[in-house]
């Protein structure tokens, strides 16, 4: 049985000052929106970020028989090595849940492998808007459960090339 009310004056409140706070934030904010969706556009900017990344995936497995839910949670972390160079840090954590259409199996869901990415990177974009980053890429066997893992080290190079029009 549930307890839980909900107070409609306090959810109204909620609101108001969710809304007014958005207007000020987004005001605050206006002159440098472009210059900061750039900045989200480029994955080796100097810019501390933390997107989030949804996925449904449908018929997976040996037998198509597994649905599942991926949020990917993506810090990115930019190191200033010098003045010329930036190591970007770029983290993937998966979270999982997954079911199974058929087979009497019980849902699985929990934290997956992490993959850990190192890019060294110009601090300075060319003249010609062209940016870059190159690094090793590693896999590290973090699964929760069994099934939502590969239970294995994995390692590899990274890179990116990323040219930006400014206007």
């Amino acid at each position: 049985m549930n307890n839980f009310s909900f107070n409609p004056r306090a959810i109204k409140g909620l609101l108001l000052l969710s809304i007014l706070g958005g207007l000020g934030a987004s005001q605050a904010y206006a002159d440098d929106g472009a210059d900061l969706a750039q900045q989200l556009s480029n994955p080796v900017a100097n810019l501390v970020s933390v997107p989030f990344q949804l996925n449904y995936d449908e018929n997976i497995g040996a037998a198509e028989n597994i649905e599942r839910y991926q949020l990917n949670i993506q810090p990115v972390i930019p190191i200033e090595l010098n003045e010329n160079w930036n190591l970007i840090s770029r983290t993937v954590l998966p979270v999982n849940y997954q079911f199974y259409n058929e087979g009497g199996r019980d849902d699985d869901w929990g934290v997956g492998d992490i993959v850990q990415s190192l890019f060294f990177s110009p601090s300075k974009t060319s003249d010609s808007g062209v940016t870059w980053g190159v690094g090793p890429a590693f896999l590290f066997p973090t699964a929760s459960e069994k099934a939502l893992g590969a239970d294995q080290y994995g390692a590899g190079p990274t890179f990116v090339v990323l040219k930006q029009s400014h206007g």
